[in-house]
């Protein structure tokens, strides 16, 4: 059986649970913050995805067309000075 015998053992159980209490509020901040900047987060990295697949399809875009390859207006008998 339990028995409360001193102040100090109520002190000890109020202290217990006033640490409880702290660190559940504590987990309510964390989650409180990430309800908050997980919108932020998630749009920021949907923009980075957004970039990063026009970035490809233009290389692909890019790769498929043929370059023009122009001549030179030097001729092999010209000399450079």
């Amino acid at each position: 059986s339990f028995i409360l015998e001193s102040p100090a053992q109520i002190a000890l159980i109020v202290n217990i649970l006033m640490t409880l209490i702290s660190g559940f509020g504590f987990v309510a901040a964390c989650v409180t913050l990430i309800n908050f900047a997980g919108p932020i987060v998630e749009v920021y990295f949907a923009k980075i995805i957004v970039d990063y697949a026009e970035i490809v399809k233009i290389q692909r875009e890019n790769a498929l067309t043929p370059r023009r390859v122009e001549a030179s207006n030097i001729t092999s008998s010209q000399v450079i000075n």
